[in-house]
Parts: structure tokens; C-alpha cells; sequence
């Protein structure tokens, strides 16, 4: 009896305490590897994840841009000319938008150092922006025409020189065209555009400030449809020196409804188009006068300068280059920029990225280069210039 006791005493004993703590031990090792294991995979996948959205977003921001380039200056050209190559008149819910301002099918705005900003214009007619003939001018508030090209109560329509030659203005339907007969027995379109209010005909308020030079129209003189206006201004930043705000984002704001440019990323006319694009670089591709062919890519500086563009000039250029860089998400504790090098008397990582072969680059920095990135480029027509042998 007594050594059934024991026996059923030792049975029943459990492990020892040495025994738990190996267990404790093996247990602890387990998780510790398991932890290492899900950490690491976990940090794989952000870095794919992150690198997949850098190039899709990328790809976006340059299917964008070809999309917009290749329509710039649609409606704007007729027979051979820019049809408002002396400059435009605009005004806005009373303000002054445009005075004689000359409207290039896409501007480049150098940034020196910083992302270059893309200026593009175009109409967005409703049925296709359709010029015609002007056959009366009946003065303050409406005109005749041989054809309503389409246009509707609302939609804008720009009057121009039949070659080019004047300045043109932008007026908007005050209501629908009418098909009526003149004193003479001919059959015309008349097409209204009376200052009705801020709201109804925006484009048709009288400015504080007039327009300098003032000008007319007759007969002969050219009506476009252009539906509304799209000029858009495409970047990366706001504001100048040390007031740059950095978005980290390709942006746009429309001039046309904004006269003034936004200081902040967060300013209510900007709109935010596609994440994590770090920079911006553009190039025209310039042709000889007269010329369709390509021969020159030259910086938006001298006389291609934002601010020093003529109507010679503007018409040489027919294409764009452009170059975008995309940045991944996911910050990376060493160093993973490829062409970043820590070998500097500084101790501080720098690099460059190229966007294009003997093209423009950006200066990577310190934690600027704890990150990945995607370059892309392309070059883009700008058809509406080439189809319009401008």
C-alpha cells in the first residue's frame, strides 16, 4: 500500500521549476523569432506597398499632363494663327483678369531651384470650339454672326481679329441665340451678352479699371465658342523665398477664377491632384519659324522666360518635355536612395536624381535620401499648334 503512495505521488508531481523555465525560456525564444519574423515582413511590405504607390502615382501625374498638353490651345487656334496672339482681355465678377495679356497654349514658369510650374489653356466647348464670322458688331451688349456655333445661355465665346491682329476679349452668353431677319432681308444669329449680375453673367461685369487699349470689332472679325475656360496652373508650391509652402503633391488653382494665387497647399482654390510628387522640371521643344519640326529644347529662361514670352516665340514652340518625380511613403531607417552617398565632409547623406539624359536634377539631402523614389519623362506634342500650322 505504502509504495502505491509513492508511486501514485511521483505521478502526479508536474514538471519542476527547472523544467518551467527551460519551457519559459523556449517559449519566450519562440515569440521573440516570430516577432523578428512579422516585423520584417511587415516592413517588406510596407517598402512594395509604398514603391508600387510611388509608381502609380507617378504614372498618373504623367498621364495627366499628356492628357492636357495635347489639348492646350484648343480653341485658341484659327486658320494659321493664334487667335489671340496680340493679347486678351477678361474680366471677372468685376475685376480686371486679363489686359492684353498674351495667352500661350502652355507656359512653363521657372523655379530655379525649386519645381517648375505649368501654366495650360484651352477652351472646353460643349460640341467643339468652332470659329465664326462675325457679320455685325450692335455695340454694348449683343453681336450678329453667321452661325451659333453651337453655344448656349452661359457659355463663353471669344472675340478676336480675323489674322491675329487684335487684342481679343472674352464675353459670355446672356442668353440663347436667336435667329432673326435684318432691314436688308437677311437671316442672322444674334447673340446677347448683357451685364445681367455677378452671378448670372460673371464674365460680362463691367471692370473697375478699363481695359487698356480699348478695342472694336466688325465685320470680318472672328467669333470662337469656347464654352468655358480652362487655365490652369499646375505645381508643386506656393508662395516665394522664405515663404514657400512645399505641398509634396502635384496641385492646381484656375487664375480665371482665382485672380490671386494661393500662398498655402491648403488654400481652398487649390485642388489637390495626385500625392507624393516631389518635383517638377519642364522644357519647350522649340521649331524655326515657320516650322513644324522640332530642332531645340530649351529652358524657360531669356527669352523663353515666363515673363518675356512674344507672340514670335509663343509660336515656335511645339511640344513639352516634362519630368516628375514620385516619392514612396515609407521612411527607411538607413539610407536606401541609390545614388545617395554619406561620404561627405558633413557626414551627411547627399545625392542627386536625373530626370532626363543631360536634362535638369534634383538635390537629395540628409532625410530627403531615407526615402525611394520613381523618375519619370516624357515628351509631349502640343497637336493644336501642329494641326493649326501656326
Amino acid at each position: 500500500m505504502r509504495a502505491s503512495l509513492t508511486h501514485m505521488r511521483r505521478h502526479h508531481g508536474g514538471f519542476s521549476l527547472i523544467e518551467l523555465l527551460v519551457g519559459v525560456v523556449i517559449g519566450m525564444l519562440m515569440i521573440l523569432v516570430i516577432a523578428q519574423v512579422t516585423v520584417g515582413f511587415e516592413g517588406v511590405k510596407r517598402t512594395s506597398t509604398s514603391g508600387s504607390d510611388a509608381q502609380s502615382n507617378g504614372a498618373a501625374a504623367i498621364f495627366l499632363f499628356e492628357r492636357e498638353i495635347r489639348m492646350a490651345g484648343y480653341g485658341l487656334v484659327a486658320r494659321g494663327n493664334l487667335v489671340c496672339e496680340s493679347g486678351l482681355h477678361a474680366a471677372f465678377k468685376g475685376q480686371r483678369l486679363f489686359n492684353q495679356t498674351l495667352i500661350a497654349p502652355v507656359r512653363i514658369v521657372d523655379g530655379g531651384s525649386e519645381p517648375d510650374r505649368l501654366v495650360i489653356s484651352r477652351a472646353n466647348a460643349r460640341i467643339g470650339a468652332l470659329p465664326t464670322l462675325l457679320i455685325m458688331d450692335k455695340g454694348v451688349d449683343s453681336v450678329t454672326v453667321q452661325s451659333p456655333v453651337g453655344l448656349q445661355s452661359g457659355d463663353l465665346f471669344l472675340m478676336g481679329g480675323a489674322n491675329g491682329g487684335k487684342v481679343c476679349s472674352i464675353l459670355q452668353l446672356s442668353a440663347n441665340p436667336t435667329f432673326k431677319r435684318l432691314d436688308t432681308g437677311e437671316w442672322v444669329w444674334v447673340m446677347e451678352h448683357k451685364a445681367i449680375s455677378n452671378d448670372a453673367t460673371p464674365y460680362n461685369m463691367t471692370p473697375a479699371t478699363a481695359f487698356d487699349p480699348a478695342v472694336s470689332y466688325a465685320a470680318g472679325d472672328i467669333i470662337s465658342s469656347i464654352g468655358t475656360l480652362s487655365l490652369v496652373n499646375y505645381g508643386l508650391h506656393y508662395g516665394t523665398g522664405d515663404t514657400i509652402k512645399r505641398c509634396n503633391s502635384l496641385t492646381a488653382f484656375s487664375p480665371v477664377e482665382n485672380p490671386t494665387a494661393p500662398t498655402t497647399c491648403n488654400d481652398t482654390a487649390v485642388s489637390t491632384l495626385v500625392d507624393d510628387i516631389v518635383y517638377l522640371k519642364a522644357r519647350y521643344g522649340v521649331a524655326d519659324a515657320g516650322s513644324q519640326a522640332v530642332n531645340a529644347w530649351v529652358a524657360p529662361t531669356d527669352i523663353w522666360a515666363e515673363g518675356a514670352l512674344t507672340k514670335d516665340t509663343i509660336r515656335r514652340i511645339k511640344a513639352i518635355r516634362v519630368g516628375v518625380v514620385a516619392r514612396s511613403q515609407q521612411y527607411e531607417r538607413e539610407v536606401v536612395t541609390a545614388s545617395c552617398s554619406e561620404e561627405t565632409e558633413d557626414k551627411q547623406a547627399k545625392g542627386t536624381l536625373t530626370l532626363w539624359a543631360d536634362g535638369p536634377t534634383m538635390s537629395l539631402s540628409g532625410e530627403q535620401c531615407h526615402y525611394r523614389y520613381r523618375v519619370f519623362e516624357t515628351t509631349i506634342p502640343i497637336k493644336n499648334v501642329i494641326w493649326g500650322a501656326v
